[in-house]
């Protein structure tokens, strides 16, 4: 109901505000939002639960410190980008599998991929999703 009453970008600023008072994490969000915000509320909850899951399976990762998360909504096409700086610890290599699971469900729910690698020491995760491109009335 919090994205639905005040939208996605701060739905996810109210979250990462709580997030951060229990994992010490600087956590950076940007994207054309007025873009996002048309899209159905069902698609936005799964948006939000996507950077959810993200976080919480990098909460136990100490090296992690700083997270940097890009929307880039060209419709029908998602990309969410992670970047953190710390080259050693992948999505792949979590131990929250429950929080994996769920993630990848999402994913394929709307036809996409993840893409992860490493370069001069940041770590960038891509999901590349379609969205549906039926307006929110």
């Amino acid at each position: 109901s919090t994205i639905r009453d005040i939208g996605l970008e701060e739905g996810l600023q109210e979250y990462i505000a709580n997030y951060t008072t229990h994992f010490r994490k600087n956590i950076q969000v940007s994207g054309n939002f007025s873009q996002i915000e048309t899209i159905p509320i069902v698609d936005k909850v799964s948006l939000f639960r996507i950077v959810q899951d993200y976080l919480l399976i990098y909460s136990t990762n100490e090296s992690t410190t700083t997270v940097s998360i890009n929307f880039d909504f060209l419709p029908p096409n998602m990309l969410i980008t992670f970047q953190q700086m710390d080259s050693s610890f992948f999505l792949s290599n979590g131990k929250e599998q429950f929080l994996k699971d769920d993630l990848n469900n999402r994913i394929d729910y709307y036809r996409g991929n993840t893409t992860e690698y490493e370069k001069d020491g940041i770590q960038e995760t891509i999901f590349r999703l379609v969205m549906s491109i039926q307006k929110q009335w």
